[in-house]
């Protein structure tokens, strides 16, 4: 297995684990006081993503450019579908630090 593959099923796992564990804690919806449908859905999201990366880095070999897409793909959409509902929460953790002398 070459290098981008295994990065890739690696990634993959580990969202895919992450996504179903965060589904099935429901209480971390209450504890971050969001709507509960909507984090469940967008943890979906994340999860079917996970699979279009999985994929993405088993055709890495064959097919190099729609695998390199797919990958891309599905970090860009785990990533904003998980940054939603921490966006304003990360923005001003940064601004917070930048000012620090």
């Amino acid at each position: 297995m070459n290098f981008e593959k295994t990065l890739g099923i690696i990634g993959a796992l580990l969202a895919m684990g992450l996504s179903l564990t965060v589904i099935s804690v429901d209480s971390i919806a209450r504890v971050l006081e969001e709507d509960s449908l909507v984090f469940t859905i967008l943890n979906f999201a994340t999860l079917a993503m996970s699979f279009v990366g999985l994929f993405g880095a088993m055709i890495m070999h064959k097919a190099p450019l729609k695998g390199g897409v797919m990958l891309i793909a599905s970090a860009v959409a785990c990533t904003m579908s998980v940054s939603m509902m921490f966006l304003l929460p990360i923005v001003l953790l940064f601004s917070s630090r930048s000012n620090r002398t």
